[in-house]
């Protein structure tokens, strides 16, 4: 697994689509209201928006992820640095914040 790590507008996946002569049909983008991942994909794109699904799902998306190793190890992972700034006072942006900064 390699994990592609930094913040939002940096060209995280345009460097992987160079680095590793990969294009859009071999990324799984992930969003807000899907909390499962489309292990067929090579590119996991946009995990931080997995781990907020998981938390507004009800989800520990840190045991999820632990249970995913496996499948994930052939992967790029790609997550924006949501770690920067002001601690959030809403209790689901300060989980999401923690969880996606938690390291497996």
């Amino acid at each position: 697994m390699l994990v592609v790590f930094g913040g939002a507008y940096q060209g995280k996946l345009d460097y992987v689509y160079n680095r590793f002569s990969k294009n859009q049909d071999d990324v799984f983008d992930c969003n807000e209201d899907t909390p499962t991942l489309d292990l067929s994909k090579k590119i996991i794109n946009k995990l931080h928006l997995f781990v907020l699904a998981n938390i507004k799902n009800g989800s520990d998306p840190v045991k999820l992820l632990a249970g995913l190793l496996p499948q994930l190890e052939d992967k790029v992972i790609i997550c924006d640095d949501i770690s920067s700034g002001v601690v959030p006072l809403d209790p689901v942006s300060r989980k999401w914040r923690e969880s996606t900064g938690y390291s497996l």
